[in-house]
């Protein structure tokens, strides 16, 4: 593979980590949505905001970070796991025409 063709290589890996990586995280942060609907529901079905906010927020607070726990794990699956795919993949490909090309001229 030409030096041209790894550096674009490289640098589609380097946009990939990158926009992956944000996405995942973002994937993995919108798993806790249920929770901020769930406070704001609870907060507006309350007779005295002021007084169920507390409550609410206890809740909040207990299912938020629960339902978010793993998102860098997302961000990390999306991220960095298609790059040596990709790279393999690549290879295994440039391989096997290399070998059919061989086969051809002999």
């Amino acid at each position: 593979m030409s030096k041209r063709w790894r550096r674009i290589g490289v640098g589609l890996s380097v946009v990939w980590l990158l926009a992956g990586g944000y996405w995942g995280n973002s994937r993995g942060l919108h798993k806790g949505d249920f929770a901020v609907s769930q406070f704001a529901l609870c907060v507006e079905n309350s007779g005295n905001p002021g007084d169920a906010a507390g409550r609410c927020l206890t809740q909040f607070d207990k299912d938020y970070p629960e339902a978010i726990r793993y998102h860098w794990r997302d961000a990390l699956m999306v991220g960095v796991v298609p790059i040596p795919v990709a790279w393999l993949l690549v290879y295994g490909l440039r391989g096997l025409v290399r070998r059919r090309s061989a086969f051809k001229a002999a």
